[in-house]
């Protein structure tokens, strides 16, 4: 799942502090919902550790599980960091059909 809407421009400058809009902070809050709806079996929620991602992920494990699920950060998820061999390196060692939800960045995911 990619984040929700992001600040254009972060107070500091730097691109990794951008954090959710209001109105992202809504539209994940309707995501997830549409997620636990859809997905309940999700076991896991791996995110990147940009703080706009951070957000969308916690917003999605509050909804799932009855808020129970942990959400784990992981470094090959920031942006411009993920490609196929990162997903291949995350998902070694999980057991098959182990449903994860990756929140990270476009254009990686689409990549």
């Amino acid at each position: 799942m990619r984040h929700g809407e992001a600040e254009n421009r972060a107070s500091s400058g730097r691109d990794f502090d951008r954090a959710l809009t209001d109105a992202g902070i809504a539209q994940m809050k309707r995501v997830a919902k549409g997620i636990a709806w859809l997905a309940p079996e999700v076991a896991e929620i791996l995110t990147s550790p940009l703080p706009r991602a951070r957000k969308t992920a916690e917003l999605a494990a509050a909804e799932l599980k009855g808020g129970q699920l942990q959400v784990r950060v992981a470094d090959g998820l920031a942006s411009g960091c993920f490609d196929i061999g990162e997903l291949d390196e995350l998902t070694t060692g999980m057991t098959e059909g182990r449903r994860i939800m990756l929140v990270g960045h476009e254009p990686d995911f689409s990549e």
